[in-house]
């Protein structure tokens, strides 16, 4: 206060406040519409107001209040509006994005649309596959836009939070600078790909996991991208350099695409527990409605392998058995207080039911030795227990489970990990102890209280490392704790997270602990070099291999060249497109494919290599806007690219008569104004390096809430 006064002198004055004295806008002839956004000019516009009106118009109001001009931007919808001093931009739906001169409402350009939904990531490696577009193409909503006049970028959110970033350096040769794609609704679950041993060849790279969300998709990411032997034999996308590929499990995308006066929820069904097989070809997920899908990751289009409605509720937690053990079977645990037991080798037929839990099934587990004929499957339950039971086989060849231990506690089972010992097996409990019990007997072996006295909550995740020596514990307060799983001490706290964490993992190169929340977010957190190596040593003494991935460099340290934008090359995408057809054709034909070959077929040079050569000073003269309809670009016509080879270009065509475009028709007060839908011209990425991050902070956060 003083500060204050010293400032201004009097603190009456500062503290009086004057209404705000409004002065409607006269409407006239639409004043019986409704508006959803507002902007005011910038710069020599700074007398104008912009507004957009719920049935898709966007209105220009001068200094007198009245509408000056207004046109009809023939969309389904539009949602948002930014103004610069030179560019006014609409974002639409169905990923359009209009800019207009904002005096005079001239149409310039449209921005180029973002992925379309349902895109196989997997084989979009060149930028063809921006302006090769399949007929009847669905895209998201662009429901957020912003630009930046100093550096000449446009930021574009769309509905399924994806996020682009444009170059408008000249509007006229548009680029894509930058583009992130994240779930678009709560992560529910979370699977690390396994590691690669001796006798066990896997299809992808390392660093590998799995996400599945509320938005009915599966992505697959990968977070060593600057390992260079992971850089030969892996293939990156153009839309995303840590994302390998993406399934769909609904190819009802409406929810993503709203209409008119219809508000746009979340969806009603979603993926809610995924495992991937030991060997590491396929991947299982469930959903909330019960059913259970296997997927082929051998397959670049990740195929549905089968689908089995086997649940009347959500399903919870999937494992599968070892690739070392006698047996060979997957098994669901759900709401419906069911554990369905399916026959891997009969493709997945159902070969047991058990029923003998009271509540939901939180949590199931096989657990077998290598070389071992014992099988036990694990389950633990809001009942309030934990049963445990060895699987044998009939005389008829039929699996058959007996609970051979019951053990009972006060308090709900939420989670358990199994240790790389496989002799006990770590729980997670609704009153914040974690307890650890004998496998073979059910005796109680350890306890100790996740978190501080203070915290409140409830224990709903928990992940051991590689070496089983830290458990990381999630409660239902949004936070992370890290422990000694021996001693009980907690080491560390993390928060960060805006909702309910849903899962943790560690990585099984010791590195990092990844966890996911109901906000859409995954974050990775960096362990430090202690506790790297402390696990690393532990699990050598074990008789275990740690997983090697390379470093990630730090720009600070010698010896490390630091990547910056100004290295970079912003190329157009229609101008980027060399002899790489051959390449693109070899990697999407898959019928003649062997399983070893189906794993090379990740084999791509990464980051786009065949750009790295090619110079700005290189580049040949720019296109012009071209109107393309979708999906038929007519017929093409070649020229000459700078490395002898052929840059391959749509033929111009309209979407009226095939030759001219159409001018935008500006009236003023109550004339429409008829728009073109122009397609454009679009840009590859060329990402940096990973910057260092310090220990116990989330080193990656995929997602753009924060």
């Amino acid at each position: 206060s003083s500060g204050i006064n010293a400032e201004y002198g009097n603190d009456k004055a500062l503290h009086q406040l004057s209404p705000c004295e409004n002065r409607a806008a006269i409407l006239e002839n639409h004043r019986n519409t409704t508006f959803k956004s507002v902007t005011c000019g910038k710069g020599q516009f700074s007398h104008l107001t912009f507004c957009l009106s719920n049935e898709g118009s966007l209105y220009s109001f001068g200094e007198s209040r009245r509408v000056e001009r207004w046109l009809d931007l023939k969309v389904n919808d539009a949602f948002a509006l930014y103004v610069t001093s030179e560019h006014l931009l609409c974002g639409c739906s169905d990923g359009v994005v209009r800019v207009f001169e904002p005096s005079s409402l001239t149409h310039i350009i449209n921005l180029p649309k973002p992925h379309p939904l349902g895109v196989n990531l997997a084989t979009c490696t060149s930028p063809s596959c921006m302006v090769s577009v399949l007929p009847n193409s669905e895209f998201p909503d662009c429901i957020g836009v912003v630009a930046d006049s100093l550096t000449s970028k446009v930021i574009v959110l769309y509905r399924d939070k994806s996020l682009y970033i444009w170059d408008i350096a000249d509007i006229h040769r548009v680029g894509k600078y930058r583009s992130y794609l994240f779930h678009s609704a709560c992560v529910c679950a979370i699977e690390v790909y396994p590691q690669e041993t001796q006798n066990l060849a896997m299809c992808l790279p390392k660093g590998t996991f799995i996400t599945g969300s509320s938005d009915n998709t599966i992505k697959i990411w990968n977070l060593n991208t600057l390992d260079p032997e992971e850089q030969v034999k892996t293939t990156r996308n153009i839309y995303s350099k840590e994302l390998l590929n993406q399934i769909y499990t609904d190819d009802d995308f409406g929810w993503l695409r709203a209409r008119r006066g219809n508000a746009v929820s979340d969806n009603a069904s979603g993926i809610t527990a995924v495992a991937i097989s030991p060997h590491g070809d396929v991947v299982a997920s469930g959903d909330k409605s019960g059913n259970l899908r296997v997927h082929d990751l051998l397959d670049l289009s990740c195929r549905e392998l089968a689908k089995i409605e086997g649940h009347d509720a959500e399903i919870l937690s999937l494992s599968f058995t070892r690739p070392d053990s006698y047996w060979h079977y997957l098994c669901s645990a759900s709401r419906d207080r069911l554990i369905h037991v399916f026959d891997i080798r009969r493709d997945y037929e159902l070969v047991q039911t058990i029923c003998d839990h009271s509540a939901i099934v939180t949590s199931v587990k096989f657990v077998e030795k290598p070389n071992d004929s014992q099988l036990t499957l694990l389950s633990c339950s809001a009942d309030k227990s934990v049963r445990f039971r060895t699987g044998f086989k009939t005389g008829s060849h039929q699996l058959q489970f007996q609970t051979y231990q019951h053990v009972q506690e006060k308090s709900t089972f939420n989670d358990m990990e199994i240790p790389q010992s496989r002799d006990r097996v770590v729980t997670g409990c609704q009153d914040r102890q974690i307890r650890t019990y004998e496998l073979s007997s059910g005796k109680l072996l350890n306890s100790f209280k996740s978190g501080s006295s203070e915290d409140s909550g409830m224990i709903v995740n928990v992940a051991l490392d590689p070496s089983s020596s830290y458990l990381a514990a999630a409660g239902s307060d949004k936070c992370i704790f890290v422990h000694d799983l021996q001693s009980g001490d907690r080491l560390a706290s993390l928060y960060g997270h805006s909702e309910m964490i849903t899962g943790l993992k560690f990585t099984n190169d010791c590195k990092r602990l990844i966890s996911i929340s109901g906000d859409g977010c995954i974050f990775v957190w960096r362990l430090s070099n202690e506790v790297v190596k402390n696990i690393r040593s532990k699990m050598r003494g074990q008789g275990y291999e740690p997983e090697v991935t390379a470093d990630t460099p730090n720009p600070n340290r010698k010896g490390e060249r630091a990547i910056s934008p100004h290295n970079e090359y912003n190329i157009p995408i229609m101008e980027a497109i060399s002899k790489t057809e051959e390449k693109e054709s070899q990697l999407m034909d898959t019928s003649l494919c062997t399983p070893e070959k189906r794993r090379k077929q990740w084999s791509v040079p990464s980051n786009l290599n065949f750009l790295d050569n090619i110079k700005p000073s290189e580049v040949a003269s720019p296109c012009t806007p071209v109107i393309m309809e979708q999906g038929n670009g007519g017929p093409a016509h070649t020229r000459t690219a700078p490395d002898g080879g052929e840059l391959v270009m749509p033929e111009m065509v309209s979407l009226d008569d095939g030759s001219k475009k159409r001018d935008a028709k500006i009236s003023e007060s109550s004339d429409a104004v008829q728009t073109e839908e122009d397609e454009e011209e679009e840009e590859d990425e060329i990402s940096t390096e990973e910057e260092n991050q310090i220990i116990y902070a989330p080193a990656k956060v995929f997602s753009p809430n924060t």
